[in-house]
């Protein structure tokens, strides 16, 4: 299986999103984290899933977390 790295500022991003939500609710924090891994394995497996992105920069792609 396809693995992923991340970067030290989105490690840093996804603890201050992790410290911002357990503030309120540490068990919610933690299926956050959990499912944004799930999803990193997810885009890993599946380099062409999600929406293309060239007006950021070329080659991105995004995909919700989750749909509204």
């Amino acid at each position: 299986m396809p693995r992923f790295t991340t970067s030290e500022l989105a490690e840093s991003d996804l603890e201050e999103i992790f410290l911002y939500i357990a503030h309120d609710n540490r068990d919610a924090a933690i299926r956050f984290i959990r499912d944004m891994m799930k999803r990193f394995d997810l885009a890993a497996g599946n380099p062409e899933m999600g929406v293309v992105k060239d007006d950021l920069a070329d080659g991105i792609r995004m995909f919700p977390y989750k749909k509204l």
